[in-house]
């Protein structure tokens, strides 16, 4: 445990709520109250001799600020503070020099908000400028927020979005883009953002250069993903996509689905590094009866995937099928819809928490082929008195076209 200290110096102590963090007494920690209402954090290193080494003080950055204006001046009153015995002189003499930036500090915020404001104004559309005005779309009224239209190497036009954070440049900015991957902001190491936090002496660039090169990080970002957005392209020009739905203008999306043929859907999960590769998911949807020819048929062809053509190419090439485009010819959405028939939605959100459910369970009936996710048909054929429950299954009606539907029970 910790020696006892004096009487005088643990009543000094007590007083300004500030202990010992070691038994040697050299590391102290605490709280000195500069107004009856407001404690401001301090700590510090004490000698040998029980002198306080004024160079490890440490205090909020808002005060920590007002003394490094101060200058030379408030070093000497607290060096000359630190040479008394023990560290209740220290103590004291800062409590006096805090109350007083408080104060001050509390007189000059009403003055001083204009002149904030205008400092800010500055140093944001110097940013601003120095990101290219060429390039800026949209500014927030706070000027915290700003949104950059970018070019890549295929023609295409991204939306950047860039939102600065109340201690930027100390903290990174948050961006955001269509990418199909979380973009990584490469900021400030901690070792400059130090530097930067001791009043910038020694940081080697400004915030506009940090800002110039997390666009620089951005376009060759974009590049990794040329061939990618080429094969989505691709699908989208050619296919019957049904989702995503804003397809046309969704660049992060790794999937597809879209029709195979009437009642049947095919899910495509690309890989955004490796788009020419088999995709991470492949996924028929429709009746059984329907789906299981044609999952057959991919399965065995597989091997001759190739890698100098894109997915749909090779989907089409190992079904031995052209699959249908959307025209204006071609309005029974009907026939290729995956909505679940009983609660109309196509996403169903998990309440615990989990991957939201699709539709996974299709009437067999040729003249139904109705969607169903798996929860909602199982509440719906359970509530029926003619229901039958056989080991794992439970059967009953298509609340469509009443012909025998069965399900897994829902665990």
């Amino acid at each position: 445990g910790f020696s006892k200290p004096p009487n005088q110096e643990m009543r000094s102590t007590q007083e300004l709520a500030v202990i010992p963090l070691n038994a040697e007494h050299t590391e102290w920690y605490g709280f000195l109250a500069i107004s009856p209402t407001v404690d401001t954090r301090v700590a510090f290193q004490t000698t040998e001799a029980g002198h306080v080494d004024v160079k490890s003080l440490c205090i909020d950055e808002h005060l920590a600020r007002e003394m490094r204006v101060e200058g030379q001046l408030l070093s000497q009153r607290l060096e000359g503070a630190a040479r008394a015995p023990g560290i209740a002189a220290f103590l004291n003499e800062l409590k006096q020099i805090l109350q007083v930036f408080h104060h001050k500090l509390g007189q000059d915020d009403a003055d001083e908000e204009v002149a904030v404001d205008a400092k800010h104004c500055t140093r944001r559309l110097g940013l601003f400028e120095a990101l290219g005005w060429d390039k800026i779309q949209d500014i927030s009224d706070d000027l915290n927020c700003v949104t950059l239209r970018m070019g890549d190497t295929g023609g295409r036009e991204h939306q950047v979005t860039i939102s600065l954070p109340p201690r930027f440049p100390l903290q990174a900015p948050v961006v955001e883009a269509d990418l199909p991957r979380p973009f990584v902001v490469p900021w400030m190491n901690s070792s400059a953002s130090k530097r930067w936090q001791d009043g910038g002496k020694g940081c080697d660039m400004p915030a506009a250069e940090h800002l110039r090169d997390v666009l620089g990080s951005l376009v060759e970002e974009l590049e990794l993903f040329q061939d990618f957005w080429s094969c989505v392209e691709d699908m989208d020009s050619n296919l019957w996509v049904l989702e995503p739905t804003d397809y046309a203008r969704d660049r992060s999306s790794c999937f597809r689905r879209f029709v195979v043929e009437a009642h049947v859907a095919l899910i495509v999960r690309l890989d955004p590094l490796h788009p020419r590769r088999i995709p991470e998911e492949l996924r028929f949807m429709g009746p059984e009866s329907l789906v299981q020819p044609l999952r057959v048929r991919l399965n065995q062809g597989l091997r001759d995937w190739r890698l100098d053509q894109t997915p749909r190419e090779n989907l089409e090439q190992l079904l031995g099928m052209h699959f249908p485009a959307r025209t204006a010819e071609q309005s029974n959405q009907d026939d290729f819809s995956a909505e679940c028939g009983i609660c109309y939605s196509y996403r169903l959100d998990d309440p615990s928490g989990g991957p939201a459910q699709i539709p996974e369970r299709f009437c067999d009936n040729a003249k139904c082929r109705r969607a169903y996710h798996v929860g909602c048909l199982y509440e719906w054929l359970h509530a029926l008195p003619t229901c039958r429950v056989f080991f794992d299954n439970i059967f009953g009606e298509c609340p469509y076209c009443n012909e025998v539907i069965s399900v897994k029970t829902v665990r």
